[in-house]
């Protein structure tokens, strides 16, 4: 799955990160307080988010390690969201709340919209309204 994804993507001519390296991970995991799901820590050893900000036709970003900590530092609130991804830069976010099970957008008020990042990159790719 995760092959294909990043394939999927660069054929899109998004620009991707190399994956990401497993003590990195555990050192944000630190930082926030805050243990990310294993599909996530095997999916970012593979990739590590999108280069540059680059962003896929439906105006989503994939968040690299760096970004999901300065996101998360800048948004720092009562919610406890970890955002790992974008939609129209910065127009709401999606990710994990500290507590919760679950992958979560945060625009007007937060709602879960799915189980897993698997399940969000799916919906990403078949343009899913639930997301937006």
């Amino acid at each position: 799955m995760i092959n294909s994804k990043i394939k999927y993507w660069q054929t899109k001519g998004i620009a991707v990160n190399v994956g990401a390296n497993y003590d990195d991970i555990l050192i944000l995991e630190k930082q926030i307080s805050f243990s990310f799901p294993e599909d996530f820590k095997i999916f970012y050893q593979s990739l590590n988010g999108f280069k540059e900000r680059d962003w896929t036709t439906n105006m989503f970003s994939l968040f690299p390690l760096e970004r999901i900590k300065e996101e998360y530092e800048f948004e720092q609130n009562e919610k406890n969201l970890i955002p790992i991804c974008d939609y129209l830069i910065s127009s709401h976010h999606l990710g994990y709340i500290k507590g919760e099970e679950g992958i979560f957008k945060d625009y007007n008020q937060t709602e879960r919209v799915c189980n897993n990042l698997v399940e969000l990159l799916d919906l990403i790719d078949s343009d899913s309204e639930k997301i937006y």
